[in-house]
């Protein structure tokens, strides 16, 4: 049986240089015009896939690719904390 995975611990260690504890861009994130996951129309516009496709393939010259930091379970793990900010 794999280990339950803390996402919260893999937002923290992996997102928070530009997606800050809240959801929302950090000052660096900004300058990459970071997603506000807070955002409810961003939410209601973005598929779960699209999130988990984000994460692992990146965004040229803004967001890297975790394929190679994060496994799938990981990278899935990681949907429900995003869509958990729009909550608040």
């Amino acid at each position: 049986r794999a280990a339950k995975i803390n996402a919260m611990k893999l937002y923290n260690k992996h997102c928070n240089a530009c997606h800050d504890k809240k959801g929302k861009p950090t000052d660096f994130g900004k300058e990459l015009a970071t997603t506000d996951f807070t955002d409810k129309d961003w939410q209601a516009s973005t598929t779960n896939e699209k999130i988990v496709k984000q994460i692992t393939e990146g965004t040229s010259e803004k967001m890297l690719p975790f394929k190679d930091k994060l496994s799938v379970d990981e990278i899935g793990a990681l949907v429900p904390v995003i869509r958990n900010f729009a909550k608040k």
